[in-house]
């Protein structure tokens, strides 16, 4: 991308981003998801190189200019729809008994009936274990959880996850924040 990027216009290096790239970032981000850090930098080249910009230009404006995801939130994203899977009985029969809600270990109802009940741990590793990821993932979505628990019961995956990206690409920035910044060179 890297050698094209003088020769072909932003849309079709875009094109190339989404089919030779992102199946990589995507393909078992449910196993690695919490480990991304290196493929977070790879990812970051990418988009500044499709942009045209830099190699130390802020990244939020050009994720939300591309209307895309950065790799953090793409894991947060898939394990959303992950849930989303589970509660509507779409993933297959292992996955049954993987999870258990806070209602099926008592019968009265409280606040916090439907969330997932989360494993004890006794490592910090066991944090990347997606039986400990998913759960915390669903019980503690973006500020307005209760409307992405909403979704999960009345929309379709797709809807879902269009709702979902946008509510996640929203929380970007549109141009550096910071008073002094050595890369824009604002002051």
């Amino acid at each position: 991308m890297n050698k094209l990027k003088h020769l072909l216009p932003r849309y079709i290096l875009l094109t190339l981003y989404k089919s030779l790239v992102m199946p990589h970032l995507l393909y078992a981000i449910h196993l690695w998801g919490s480990k991304y850090k290196k493929l977070e930098k790879l990812q970051k080249r990418a988009i500044r190189i499709i942009k045209g910009t830099s190699y130390n230009a802020h990244t939020e404006p050009i994720f939300r200019e591309l209307e895309l995801l950065k790799l953090q939130d793409l894991c947060a994203l898939h394990d959303l729809k992950f849930c989303y899977k589970f509660t509507n009985n779409i993933l297959p029969v292992y996955f049954n008994s993987v999870f258990t809600r806070n209602s099926d270990n008592h019968s009265f109802p409280t606040r916090n009936a439907n969330d997932f009940q989360i494993t004890n741990i006794r490592n910090s590793f066991a944090k990347n274990n997606i039986r400990y990821r998913i759960p915390v993932a669903y019980n503690n979505c973006p500020n307005i959880n209760i409307i992405i628990k909403e979704k999960i019961q009345t929309h379709s995956i797709t809807g879902f996850s269009c709702y979902l990206k946008n509510n996640l690409l929203q929380n970007y920035f549109f141009a550096c924040n910071i008073d002094i910044c050595y890369i824009c060179k604002r002051r």
